[in-house]
């Protein structure tokens, strides 16, 4: 089979230097990437060109994206592409906001493409950003879905919702649930259409349990 894997994080800019981003080291996604070509599938990793780890194993087709839009059109690129691909695992820490508008400290609007370091201070005014994985299954009518829900805080009923509402809306197979907020440990949920959760309680766990999961047909 061909699973596709996004990890890392995307970035949104400010001006042409500076740009807000995240914490994510693009981890997750090198271990699934490597889990799944060991299994003798064909892998293709599009990975946030920030991405701190960098340990992609010989045999994975890499492609690195900077934006969401940057992400989101390589793999438009690849569905019009008559490259088959059997399941999608997006794991990568896309920008929920953009800069819609930066105002010096006057409130005046400021453009350029570098803002004066010496100013007083900035205010930027965000917008939301499209979410990618609602055009995904558009992409890709008939391959299985996997989306994740990351959360800091919170408890595990409402980040299950969370999961839940995300399956309902992208129109996904299956919702990976992890962060502080659901395992303080480093563990996962996985929830899928019936809306139960099973627990995986490490990397290990999970690769097998996506794998199991892509094989059955989710």
């Amino acid at each position: 089979m061909h699973i596709v894997i996004t990890c890392g994080p995307a970035f949104a800019p400010i001006d042409s230097v500076r740009r807000i981003t995240n914490t994510s080291t693009g981890r997750l996604g090198a271990i699934l990437s490597d889990f799944f070509l060991s299994r003798g599938h064909a892998v293709t990793c599009f990975r946030g060109e920030a991405a701190t780890f960098r340990g992609l194993p010989e045999g994975v087709k890499v492609h690195e994206f900077g934006t969401n839009d940057d992400l989101e059109k390589a793999l438009a690129k690849l569905a019009a592409s008559a490259t088959k691909v059997d399941a999608v695992l997006h794991a990568a820490a896309l920008c929920d906001f953009g800069v819609e508008a930066v105002r010096d400290a006057a409130g005046h609007p400021v453009e350029g493409g570098k803002l004066p370091s010496r100013a007083e201070g900035y205010t930027l005014r965000l917008k939301p950003l499209p979410k990618v994985i609602h055009r995904l299954r558009t992409f890709f009518p008939d391959a299985c879905l996997i989306g994740w829900k990351y959360e800091v805080e919170g408890n595990r009923d409402r980040i299950a919702a969370l999961g839940r509402r995300q399956l309902d809306e992208a129109r996904t197979n299956l919702c990976v649930l992890n962060g502080p907020g659901w395992d303080q440990s480093g563990g996962f949920g996985l929830v899928g259409a019936d809306g139960t959760v099973e627990e995986a309680r490490d990397f290990v766990a999970l690769a097998a349990g996506l794998m199991w999961r892509i094989e059955g047909g989710a």
